[in-house]
């Protein structure tokens, strides 16, 4: 599977899942935050080696999901792991379109340096594609 087919994969599911639930910012998109929270999607590609050999040879692809999720500094943590919790229901442990994902982590990134208005939590889930 290509890098890109990957990222198109998880783009679209977590699209489709997501709904209308907050505001996402997509990679290479320019978005004007009214609306807090929202969240930012991207796929990290860590490796991207042969499966395979041959003429017909499939690419590995491993990487991780990242989905940062921004609240209002000061209103505690609560939503920010609410919203993780339904990154995790979305990816963690799944199966789709070539896409094999594991359990996921939260990172405590804090007060966004952008904008101290923010906290900013990151739900991050690894995954592998064939």
């Amino acid at each position: 599977m290509e890098q890109i087919d990957v990222i198109n994969e998880c783009s679209s599911r977590f699209n489709t899942a997501w709904g209308t639930r907050t505001e996402i910012e997509w990679p290479n998109t320019q978005v004007s935050h009214s609306d807090v929270p929202f969240v930012r999607f991207s796929v990290m590609i860590t490796a991207s080696r042969n499966g395979t050999i041959g003429p017909s040879s499939k690419k590995r692809v491993k990487g991780f999901i990242v989905v940062q999720i921004f609240v209002e500094f000061g209103d505690g943590y609560a939503d920010a792991y609410s919203l993780a919790g339904h990154v995790f229901d979305v990816f963690e442990n799944q199966q789709f379109n070539g896409v094999i994902t594991f359990a996921g982590e939260t990172v405590e990134l804090g007060r966004d340096p952008d904008n101290s208005s923010l906290y900013i939590l990151n739900a991050k889930i690894p995954f592998e594609a064939m």
